[in-house]
């Protein structure tokens, strides 16, 4: 599920659309660990937004070890944090 909200937010899919490029994209499923094309889903498609609230904290744990590691690699520098842009688009 991860896998599948990565991919939803890089692509810029709604939770619909993520799905159906799943089914016809070889790429997405092997990101998310599928090893043979699958022609159906395997999960529940409304179990993305139950599932989004009980990952919420472990995705921004993911989010501040990954700033961890590329600012601990200098990929990532204290200037290139001065200014956030944070979308908001979801909140009330």
């Amino acid at each position: 599920m991860i896998g599948i909200l990565l991919l939803k937010q890089i692509s810029g899919l709604s939770d619909e659309g993520v799905w159906e490029r799943w089914v016809h994209d070889s790429y997405f499923q092997n990101f998310t660990g599928e090893t043979f094309f699958q022609h159906e889903i395997g999960h529940e498609r409304s179990g993305l937004s139950h599932r989004r609230g009980r990952l919420a904290e472990k995705l921004e744990l993911l989010l501040a070890e990954s700033l961890r590691v590329a600012h601990a690699t200098g990929a990532l520098t204290a200037r290139d944090m001065e200014r956030v842009t944070v979308d908001t688009t979801v909140q009330p």
